[in-house]
């Protein structure tokens, strides 16, 4: 009953929090920061796992406008999923073309299947069985996701991987700021 009642008490989280996101857009704090300082704070709430993190920078030390808060919680999504989908491996990227900056999250898991990339963006959207209630989650992570990729006037995405399994990918309008 007490993991039901933490399980519940999650979910109504999750949903209030995107219920806010559906009905009021939050202030948006663009600043000037560095993405490898972003990705490299969130690597470092993971550190705990038995994970093999490879992070490829590509952009330099460039900076760019963006929410530090938000796309933080959405690459947190990200490599949370890879930890919980994934082998064991976990290349992050930084790249940047034309006007637009990326960062990839790809992991070395099964991947997602074909069928289910047009809506796993979706809220509650969930899945083969392996994304069940053992595996945890609400099907609102990646749906929050894609609101903060909304805000930033970017897209939130899925491919398959090299690796064989899924590459994540948050994609935005770079604003280009002189280091």
């Amino acid at each position: 009953i007490s993991k039901d009642v933490c399980e519940l008490e999650q979910l109504i989280s999750e949903m209030l929090i995107y219920a806010s996101f559906d009905n009021d857009k939050p202030e948006i704090n663009f600043s000037e920061e560095s993405l490898v300082d972003i990705v490299e704070k969130q690597v470092s709430n993971y550190q705990q796992f038995e994970q093999k993190f490879n992070i490829v920078n590509l952009l330099g030390n460039e900076r760019v406008e963006v929410d530090r808060h938000f796309i933080g919680r959405a690459l947190n999504n990200y490599i949370s999923n890879a930890i919980k989908y994934g082998n064991g491996e976990i290349d992050i990227t930084i790249t940047k073309s034309e006007d637009y900056c990326q960062i990839s999250v790809t992991d070395n898991g099964e991947g997602v299947c074909d069928d289910f990339k047009c809506t796993i963006f979706d809220a509650f959207s969930r899945g083969d069985v392996s994304r069940n209630r053992e595996t945890g989650g609400f099907g609102l992570g990646l749906a929050i996701v894609c609101r903060i990729m909304e805000w930033h006037g970017g897209s939130a995405s899925v491919v398959d991987s090299k690796n064989g399994g899924a590459s994540f990918i948050l994609r935005w309008p770079i604003k280009q700021i002189s280091a």
